[in-house]
Order: structure tokens, then sequence, then C-alpha cells
């Protein structure tokens, strides 16, 4: 879904701006994922929305935004330096090593900058329960120790375990400015026999750092036209990993040899404007 606030490939973004497929608020960006994805593929596809500016924030300072709000701190060489990754995890829901290994490579090679790691927290799990707003939120309030400021932007991540009470469907969120949810269960639930889970995790996770890199479309406006028209701040390219349905776990099963992992050429053009100030 679109990312301000919380999103979960399903935007949404908190009062002051977390993202939630919903643009400006503090509810989570990209499409919320479930712990055991409907259907299939061939279900009807779900209406994806904007980020939205419902759900409280994590953390203090520039880290309470809208999704999107730290793109140009993340993108930009000044003035941070340096970002801060922090990842928490409940029950079984740690991401693999693969997982782990993609996601700082994505954000070193996309922001220019060293990846410190801050010590994360195992949180108890809900098995296979589901996670409310308020929960996720005092979770992450809480637990969160990472905050930008000073010389670093920061980047915090939380995996959980079971699925997300407002959609079931949705396996990632992008949560304010500098927050992502990840439903990992839910996530790895959707993959083939044939597919490494992680891969799926992998793909969920990026396209939610996607849109705290403001993408598709939020806070700017490309000059390529590749948003997706039904589906506000995603891409309209099945290939590439801002495509709509890779946060959603009764879509992301059409991918059957697995899901695309990377930004597609409109995507880096679009982070390279906001890198450089053309957006």
């Amino acid at each position: 879904m679109a990312p301000p606030r919380s999103s979960s490939t399903t935007l949404a973004s908190s009062a002051n701006g977390s993202g939630r497929a919903k643009t400006g608020s503090t509810a989570p960006v990209g499409h919320p994922t479930s712990s055991v994805p409907p259907a299939g593929p061939t279900s009807a596809p779900p209406t994806t929305t904007a980020p939205s500016t419902t759900l409280p924030p994590f953390g203090t300072g520039p880290d309470t935004g809208a999704v999107g709000t730290l793109s140009h701190a993340l993108l930009r060489p000044a003035p941070y330096t340096q970002v801060l990754l922090q990842l928490d995890a409940a029950g079984d829901a740690r991401p693999s090593s693969i997982v782990l290994a993609r996601l700082v490579s994505v954000l070193q090679g996309e922001t220019g900058k060293p990846v410190s790691q801050v010590p994360g927290h195992t949180l108890a799990g809900k098995g296979k329960g589901c996670w409310r707003d308020a929960e996720i939120a005092a979770a992450g309030a809480t637990y969160r120790v990472a905050h930008t400021g000073g010389s670093n932007v920061a980047l915090y991540v939380l995996f959980l375990d079971g699925s997300y009470c407002t959609d079931g469907s949705v396996i990632g969120l992008a949560w304010a400015a500098s927050s992502i949810v990840i439903f990992t269960d839910a996530a790895a639930a959707a993959a083939p026999l044939t597919v490494n889970p992680s891969l799926f995790v992998e793909a969920v996770t990026t396209h939610e750092l996607g849109h705290i890199f403001g993408l598709v479309n939020i806070g700017y406006q490309s000059k390529t036209a590749h948003e997706d028209p039904a589906h506000p701040h995603h891409s309209s390219d099945q290939n590439g990993v801002m495509y709509w349905t890779i946060d959603r776990g009764n879509l992301i099963q059409q991918f059957v040899t697995g899901p695309p992992q990377d930004f597609d050429p409109a995507d880096e053009s679009d982070l390279a404007g906001l890198r450089s100030g053309m957006y």
C-alpha cells in the first residue's frame, strides 16, 4: 500500500506522520501483512489506500514525522552521516541472516552511508494471534532506542509473528518517518515450497524501506509516470519491488519463483533525484 506513517506493504502514518499505506499519518505505509494469507492471487484484490495519519509514531523528534519525511535525511550526504539500524523481533519472528544482509546492503547502497547496528530486543510473541495498532505502537515506544539526531539518522524495524488485526492480508507496514513493521511469519507463509521463505520476507522489507525513502511519489512528483494510479505510492512495474502486491500476503503468492527484490529503473531514477535535490 502507500507509504506515509506506518506501512506494511500497506502504508499508514501517525498523527505526526507514520505510514500505513496511507499518506501523512502515524499509520503504516505499504501493505499490512498477515500471518496466513487468504485464498491466493486469484481472489479479488483488496483496495489499497494511501498512507494515513492515524497511527501513533515510534520515537521522538524527526522520527515521528509522516512516512517519507526523512527521505532526504537518509538519501543525502548531509546533515546525517551515519545510519543507526535497530532490529527488534517478537517470538520467533527474528529474520534470517539473508534478510538482514539484504537490508544493510540496500541501506548502504542507496544512502551511501555506513550502517551501525544497535542491539535489539526480543519481545513476547503472539503466536498465531494478531497485533493491534495500539500494541504495535506500544512495543515500538517501549523498545526503540535508536533515534535520529546529531550525525545519525535512525531506522527502526520491528519483526512480528502472527498477523495484523486491522487487515490480515497485510504483511508489511511503513510506520512513520523511520519505522518499519514486518509480519515475518505471514510473509514467509506466502512462499511456495520451492522458494526460500526468506526471499519473501526480504522483498517485503525492501518494499517498506522504499516507502521510507519516499517511493513512489511521497512528498515529490516523479518526472517518470510509473505510479500505479489504482494503488497510490506503488509502482506499476510488476518486475520491481515497489509493485503494489508485494506487501499483501494473499497477492504476493503470484510470484511462484520468488518476488522481485530490486527497485526498478524508474524507482532508482527517483531515488537519484531525491539524493541530488531534483525532488
